[in-house]
């Protein structure tokens, strides 16, 4: 018996790879929101490394949610939302998004053979569709959505990606 939904979105997708690949008999559905199969160098880490980030953690949070949206009406609700809240020193963020780097689950995706929904949004400079593509060629059930946002996909495009997401969950 299929025992659970897994979810994971942006780092948590590596996570979720690495558990359907484990236990593929235990699960029922799988959702990888802005995800990819592999990612040599984090798009975020590398921005971070280049970009002067600031050290003060606020500001560092205020920088990642203007870098990451799309739209900038929707900045206040993604502030509101807490994404990117985090008490991390700018070197400690930058190992963290660099751990990224170690997930590469490519050869092992065939294993799972629930059906799975793999998200991307279009503007995404992190997890671009071009990454979530090679993860919709992996997979053998998937259904591949691609919405009008940045990274914070859930939060830019949040009653469309909801109806997919429980669409998706009824079938």
């Amino acid at each position: 018996m299929k025992d659970f939904v897994l979810y994971g979105g942006s780092l948590g997708s590596y996570i979720v790879q690495g558990t359907a690949v484990r236990i593929p008999e235990k699960i029922n559905k799988l959702i990888l929101n802005v995800s990819a199969a592999k990612n040599p160098d984090s798009a975020l880490a590398e921005t971070a490394k280049k970009d002067s980030i600031p050290e003060k953690t606020s500001e560092r949070r205020e920088y990642c949610i203007k870098h990451l949206t799309h739209d900038p009406k929707n900045i206040a609700s993604i502030e509101k939302s807490g994404l990117q809240k985090n008490t991390l020193d700018a070197e400690d963020e930058y190992r963290a998004l660099k751990s990224i780097t170690a997930f590469d689950f490519r050869d092992q995706l065939n294993k799972t053979d629930c059906p799975a929904l793999i998200t991307s949004g279009i503007y995404d400079p992190v997890n671009p569709p071009a990454k979530g593509e090679i993860l919709h060629k992996l997979i053998k059930n998937n259904q591949f959505s691609k919405f009008p946002s940045d990274h914070p996909l859930r939060l830019e495009c949040a009653d469309k990606y909801k109806e997919t997401v429980l669409n998706f969950l009824r079938k």
